[in-house]
Formats: structure tokens, C-alpha cells, sequence
């Protein structure tokens, strides 16, 4: 029985061991590119993997709004290949990842994934087809507007 006791925790450890090598060697790279500091969105972004310890590196490129430096990021970007590349506000987003007028259902990165945010009407601004689908494969993200008829309805809530 010992013989087997010491057989599982040599397992276990050799296990352990190998999972932690595989969570610092086996890290995703996402790139996030911002139009003006890193702020709570941002934030908040790196905080949801660093404080569930997942195997994510987040490295932030602040553009302080100067729409020059867009070009330049995004060539970096094309180069560098991040796993995911991740726009904060229309101006960045239309700059990297492009309208489907520019790209069709491609994107300004090619075939990195990437992920948008803080951009108040997605499909005015070209990005996406409509609320339902970005009809781009690797684009997706989330808009900072609450849809009018929710709007309406919680207005009319407080004053009918």
C-alpha cells in the first residue's frame, strides 16, 4: 500500500508540475489599443483574467488620441500577431479593424481575431451588419448604448 501512496502523489505533483509549465508557456497574447488612457473598461478587461489567474497576457497600447499613431499600431499589430486584438472606441476600431465598406467581411488585421468595444452605434459606423451578427467572422464586440425601446421603457417606468 505505500508503494501505491507514494506512486499517486508522484503522479499528482509530476501533474501539478506540468500544469504549471503549461500555464506560463501556454499564455494567450491579446493586445488591446486605446484612444485615450487606460480606463475602467480597459481596466476591468485585464482584471477579469488576472484575477481568475488565467494563462492571459493583456498588453495596452494608448494612442492619446493621436489618429497618426493608428497606422503605425496597426502595422505592429499585423506583425506582432496577438491571439486577439482587442479596439477601444470607434475612431481606433474603424482605424484597425476597418468597415465592411473597406474589408467586407474581412478585417484591417487580416486573420487575427479581434474584439471592439466602447463604440456607440456599431452599424451606423460601418462596422458590423446589424445588432445581430457583425456578419465578419473575426470581429465582434459590444456597443455602449442601451437600445432606445429599453431606454423608452424605463423612462416611462419613472414617469408614465
Amino acid at each position: 500500500m505505500p508503494k501505491v501512496m507514494l506512486i499517486l502523489v508522484a503522479l499528482v505533483l509530476m501533474a501539478g508540475t506540468t500544469r504549471a509549465e503549461e500555464d506560463t508557456t501556454e499564455s494567450y497574447q491579446v493586445h488591446m489599443v486605446v484612444w485615450r488612457g487606460c480606463e475602467e473598461a480597459c481596466r476591468s478587461f485585464i482584471h477579469f483574467f488576472n484575477s481568475r489567474k488565467l494563462p492571459v497576457n493583456v498588453t495596452v497600447t494608448d494612442v492619446s488620441k493621436d489618429k497618426s499613431l493608428l497606422p503605425e499600431v496597426k502595422q505592429q499589430l499585423i506583425e506582432e500577431r496577438p491571439d486577439l486584438v482587442v479596439t477601444w472606441g470607434t475612431t481606433v476600431t474603424r482605424s484597425l479593424i476597418g468597415t465592411i465598406a473597406d474589408y467586407g467581411t474581412s478585417s484591417g488585421l487580416g486573420d487575427i481575431p479581434s474584439l471592439f468595444m466602447i463604440v456607440a452605434d456599431p452599424v451606423r459606423a460601418g462596422i458590423i451588419v446589424d445588432q445581430e451578427t457583425s456578419g465578419r467572422p473575426l470581429v465582434t464586440g459590444v456597443h455602449n448604448r442601451v437600445n432606445e425601446t429599453v431606454q423608452l421603457k424605463h423612462i416611462f417606468e419613472y414617469h408614465p
